[in-house]
C-alpha cells in the first residue's frame, strides 16, 4: 500500500469549538473577526461553502485566545497582530516554489528555508515562552492582590474591635463621671 505525503488534515468547526475550549458561536464570531480585518477569507473553506481548519489554524486561533487574555490586549487588537503577522509572512517569497530551472541553486535555497524554519520555530518558542510568563506573572498578581485584600480585610476587622472597645471605655467613663441625682429630701436638708 502507497504511503500518502503531503496530506492536509482538516478540522471541523465542531472539533476545533471544543479543542480550543470554546463555544461554536464564539468561534464563529472570533473567525468573523479574522475575515473583516483580513477583507477576505482568513481561513480555508469546503466545497459546500463551510470553514475548514488546518493545524496551523489550530495554533494562531491557541495564539489569539491566549493574546486576547492579556490585559493590554483587546480582541480586535490581538486579531489585527495576528492578521499582520499572516500578511507579512504571506509577503515573504516561498523558498519551495523555486523555478526547476535553478536545480544549482535549489541546495542554497533548501539550506535557507531550513534556516527561515528554523527561525521560525525559535520565534514561536520565545512567544510561547513569553506568553507563559505572561501567565505565570497574571498569576502571582492574582495572588498578592488575594494576599493584599485578606490583609485589609484584617486590618478593618481589627479597628473595627479597636473602635467597639474605645466606645466601651468612653461609655464606661461617662457613667462613673455622671453626677448622682439626689431626691427631694437629700437636696432640701443638704445630705
Amino acid at each position: 500500500m502507497k504511503e500518502l505525503t503531503d496530506v492536509i488534515e482538516f478540522i471541523t468547526p465542531k472539533e476545533m469549538a471544543k479543542e480550543l475550549e470554546v463555544a461554536p458561536e464564539t468561534l464563529r464570531k472570533y473567525v468573523n473577526l479574522f475575515d473583516k480585518l483580513s477583507e477576505k477569507d482568513f481561513f480555508k473553506r469546503d466545497n459546500q461553502n463551510a470553514r475548514i481548519y488546518t493545524a496551523e489554524d489550530k495554533v494562531l486561533l491557541k495564539r489569539f485566545i491566549e493574546l486576547k487574555e492579556m490585559p493590554s490586549e483587546t480582541v480586535e487588537s490581538a486579531v489585527q497582530k495576528l492578521v499582520d503577522e499572516s500578511n507579512a509572512t504571506i509577503e515573504t517569497p516561498n523558498v519551495l516554489e523555486i523555478d526547476s530551472k535553478q536545480n544549482e541553486d535549489s541546495e542554497v535555497f533548501q539550506q535557507l528555508a531550513l534556516l527561515q524554519s528554523n527561525m521560525l520555530g525559535e520565534y514561536k518558542s520565545l512567544i510561547d515562552q513569553v506568553l507563559e510568563d505572561n501567565k505565570e506573572l497574571k498569576e502571582g498578581m492574582k495572588e498578592l492582590m488575594e494576599n493584599q485584600k485578606a490583609q485589609m480585610e484584617e486590618l478593618a476587622k481589627k479597628e473595627s474591635d479597636r473602635e467597639k472597645k474605645y466606645k466601651e471605655e468612653l461609655e464606661r467613663i461617662q457613667k462613673e463621671n455622671e453626677p448622682v441625682k439626689k431626691g427631694f429630701f437629700a437636696r432640701m436638708f443638704g445630705k
